[in-house]
């Protein structure tokens, strides 16, 4: 029934109509309490007895009221009286975009600042879990403050199951002439804006109002519907199976990256078109300020930008930096381009570097690289230009990471984490950190990371105390959580675990606790645009996922091949953007080094060939050959080979599944090494080659060396029933093999070395929350190995990897960041350390695996493993990544 003039419902005084539709009547009212217009909506006379018509307005009703944006109509009061239903809400004035269009397209301008306003409001609905599935330009309304989303007639909980059953599909104040096409049954929204799930008779979520905004970006920048027909038959067929005229072709002046940005919209599979609406929005701010700045350049450059564009994939980086924005919009395929090194320098990417990362808009890469003169620093390079630049005071630096905003990146150096602006600024600390391993900024402001041998931490991003998320389980023997990656809700997250086998795990932080580990995935991982990227082996790998449920949805499609990764580390080379911006250094896993030898002042000596990755290496006390674990997936995993520095040879010695830390008995007769993944240690006569086991145990262990008797072999042991920290013990090699603690500080201790005369204890602790080398004194006299009495820190700026001079006169160690070699000369006086000026030996290469070294018995010459000068991969940029896979 229509209402008239004067009539009241409630506080509410109906004035005049406003707009009447198949699912309601709107009036303008007066509210008498608060004295302001209000718009009433009523359900029309022959649908209020109507269960599912109450249904629906019920539903609108809820939707709207959790829902408090300036882009959405809000929604002040419900009511009912004289079997009449109601709604009151704000009333606005202007005119609907269906009238709008009405008049013919929207200028490039308009299109873009509507089209923001509106995913502004469409993106707080699905962060509210409310799925709008009737976007339609009759549900948007135009005012002067801006777009405001109306109708949510047919809206759901995105946690719903089925959709209703529903014959309702009229609009809510659609003008006569601009009615599309609506029909009944089970299938909801209004045809011409319905994605082809909801066609179908499918249930509809996110992605559906995303396909539905397509429809209505296209039409407000052609002025012509998507998907036109004069039946509903022919309206279906066309969503289905058809593709829209190019916008290019109606309206040319519109901009290329538009385009893109609408038909991956519209794209059928719900899998391949933008995941979220908040990622429709960043391209649409990045669209918008982009066309601004090409509109103040002359036309005739802009022009030639297409042409440039064909030799992208062949050419480096100087084509690649030409108007970026054009090139990776130009068609809804992608494009490959290389982003080279800085000139005279390499890209630092394996072991403690990190990999390159894309920013959130996918204008700017950030990632380390090290110049001719040694300096490792972190790097920023937008995709619009040729130059890369050093960002200052960023020595040092090790896995970074953006922003939400793109304005800053996140690292770890000098044993805190910190953040720099990279159009300007010096960094600044948030906290204290020992050698993290990666993190996530949040935009609520706070960032998660992970540490060497901890759990995950969350510390506000303007500064602040760590707070722990996760703690490590002692039963799984779990070394690390890290790399951590917050997924769009901003409360899920996933993070590596370093355990005896590498996983993914996920986490809440609103429930406060771990979920369900992901064993089918043993790297770090990215999110963008409904798909999970990880590497497996050499292979970037992207794999269906829901971050909502933490589950796979389909199976994993390779998206390129030969992509880095460090296995030791546990991350893949590789950074991925919301918006599709993919960037990757191409290689071998791992890396494929040399063994070097080098003098006192870094200057190269002489070289082994690389048969694959080396780790670690022990000479024999002669000098004269070289115990190294190499990493050679032909041969295994970490097996132990025998280098004859004389003859030139080299020689396998085991076959367990993983052999690693080797180190030779004072005689050289007898090594000890580490198998498995376990605490378990081997021992083999070189003589015979009878290898037998010293201890078995839980936990992780790394063989440091022997007794000055060779009666024991000295080993770091973590994660056992014995111990939750980094200690260090001995494992006795006569008898019934017992094993006995050695140093048993309150914090870490790692690395540790026997000093040649078997009086001296040598490692890197963490008392001072940085790690710095100590000695202790070491008594092997007794029925018991032990340590005591008074102890002296060597280093003052941080150190690790102690190595002593065969003579105990000089303690050779690296800085914590494992760039630089140190000498300290040693000497005793009356049970006094005398520890002499720490000097400087040298920089270590960036691709150097630094924790593992060792000295020649004059003291001249050190043995590192290295990449060769210069080996690392350019850079691989692919835009628009999943339009390469086929599914």
């Amino acid at each position: 029934m229509a209402l008239t003039s004067g009539t009241k419902l409630g506080p509410y005084e109906i004035q005049s109509p406003l707009g009447a539709g198949g699912m309601g009547e709107v009036y303008r009212a007066r509210d008498t309490r608060l004295d302001r217009t209000v718009a009433v909506k009523i359900l029309p006379s022959h649908l209020s007895d109507s269960p599912e018509a109450k249904q629906r307005f019920e539903r609108e009703a809820r939707a709207i009221s959790s829902l408090n944006h300036p882009n959405i109509c809000t929604l002040h009061d419900v009511g009912h009286q004289d079997g009449i239903d109601y709604l009151v809400m704000e009333y606005l004035e202007g005119e609907t975009l269906a009238d709008r269009l009405a008049k013919g397209a929207l200028s490039p301008e308009q299109v873009l600042k509507y089209a923001i306003e509106i995913c502004e409001g469409l993106e707080r609905a699905h962060k509210n879990g409310v799925v709008h599935r009737d976007l339609k330009p009759g549900n948007v309304m135009l005012t002067k403050t801006g777009a405001k989303l109306m109708d949510f007639g047919l809206a759901k909980a995105a946690t719903q199951e089925k959709p209703p059953s529903s014959g309702l599909t009229a609009t809510l104040m659609s003008p006569g002439g601009s009615h599309p096409l609506t029909a009944q049954g089970t299938v909801v929204g209004t045809f011409q804006y319905m994605s082809p799930e909801q066609v179908e008779g499918n249930d509809a979520d996110a992605r559906s109002d995303i396909f539905a905004l397509g429809a209505v970006l296209y039409e407000m920048a052609t002025g012509k519907r998507a998907f036109a027909g004069k039946t509903t038959a022919s309206v279906v067929a066309a969503i289905l199976a058809s593709e829209p005229q190019p916008i290019s072709s109606i309206r040319p002046m519109s901009p290329p990256a538009l385009e893109h940005l609408v038909s991956t919209c519209l794209v059928k599979d719900p899998e391949a078109r933008w995941q979220c609406v908040s990622d429709v929005a960043s391209q649409l701010r990045w669209i918008s300020q982009s066309s601004a700045q090409a509109a103040a350049a002359p036309r005739a450059r802009r022009k030639l930008v297409p042409v440039l564009a064909a030799g992208m994939a062949l050419l480096f980086a100087a084509i690649a930096g030409v108007a970026y924005w054009r090139l990776r919009t130009s068609s809804p395929g992608n494009f490959e381009f290389y982003v080279p090194a800085p000139e005279k320098a390499t890209l630092n990417t394996m072991g403690v570097a990190g990999a390159p990362t894309v920013s959130p808009d996918g204008k700017q890469i950030a990632f380390l690289a090290t110049t001719a003169e040694g300096v490792k620093s972190l790097w920023v390079r937008p995709l619009d230009s040729a130059e890369p630049r050093p960002l200052p005071e960023t020595e040092n630096a090790s896995y970074p990471f953006w922003s939400p905003d793109g304005r800053s990146v996140a690292f770890f150096a000098d044993e805190k984490l910190k953040k720099v602006t990279v159009n300007g600024g010096v960094p600044s600390a948030i906290c204290d950190v020992t050698e993290g391993r990666g993190g996530s900024w949040s935009e609520q402001g706070f960032i998660i990371f992970g540490m060497r041998d901890g759990g995950l931490y969350k510390v506000s991003a303007s500064g602040g105390r760590p707070a722990p998320i996760t703690r490590l389980d002692k039963s799984k023997l779990e070394g690390s959580h890290r790399f951590p990656l917050l997924l769009p809700d901003g409360d899920h997250y996933l993070f590596v675990v370093q355990a005896p086998h590498v996983f993914l795990a996920s986490g809440s932080l609103k429930a406060g606790h771990r979920l369900a580990d992901i064993p089918e995935i043993d790297s770090s991982a990215s999110y963008s645009q409904g798909n999970l990227l990880f590497v497996r082996g050499t292979t970037l790998l992207a794999q269906p996922f829901d971050p909502a449920r933490l589950q796979f949805t389909g199976d994993p499609i390779s998206v390129a091949e030969k992509v880095r990764a460090d296995p030791q580390f546990n991350f893949g080379a590789f950074s991925v953007s919301s918006n599709g911006v993919l960037v990757y250094e191409g290689g071998a896993s791992g890396l494929s080094t040399q063994l070097l030898w080098l003098d006192r002042t870094g200057k190269q000596l002489g070289s082994l060939p690389g048969i694959g990755s080396y780790f670690g290496v022990s000479l024999s006390p002669s000098g004269n050959q070289l115990l190294v674990e190499v990493d050679e997936a032909s041969a295994g995993k970490g097996a132990v080979w025998l280098y004859d520095l004389i003859a030139a040879t080299h020689t396998r010695l085991t076959f367990n599944d993983i052999s690693s830390d080797p180190s030779w008995s004072h005689d050289g007769r007898r090594i000890a090494f580490d198998v498995g993944q376990t605490a378990e240690l081997h021992v083999r006569d070189l003589a015979n080659g009878v290898e037998t086991t010293l201890i078995s145990m839980p936990g992780e262990s790394a063989v440091t060396g022997w007794s000055p008797d060779d009666r024991y072999v000295v080993f770091d042991s973590h994660g056992s029933e014995i111990n939750s920290k980094w200690e260090t013990w001995v494992a006795d090699t006569t008898g019934q093999h017992n094993r006995y603690p050695l140093l048993q500080p309150a914090t870490d201790a790692r690395y540790t070395r026997i000093s040649p005369d078997g009086k001296w204890l040598a490692y890197a602790g963490y008392e001072t929350g940085r790690p710095e080398i100590y000695v202790v004194p070491v008594d092997f006299s007794g029925t018991q190995p032990k340590t005591g009495g008074n102890k002296w820190q060597i280093s003052t700026e941080g150190g690790a990897v102690p190595v002593w001079a065969r003579d105990g006169r000089e303690l050779f160690f690296t800085n914590a960041p494992m760039t630089t070699l140190y000498a300290a000369s040693f000497t005793v006086t009356d049970g006094m350390v005398h520890a002499g000026t720490v000097r400087k030996l040298f920089d270590l290469s960036p691709h150097s695996n630094s924790s593992f070294y060792d000295v020649s018995p004059d003291g001249q010459k050190f043995y590192v493993a290295e990449a060769p000068q210069g080996s690392s991969s350019p850079l691989t940029v692919i835009t628009n990544w999943l339009a390469r896979i086929k599914r």
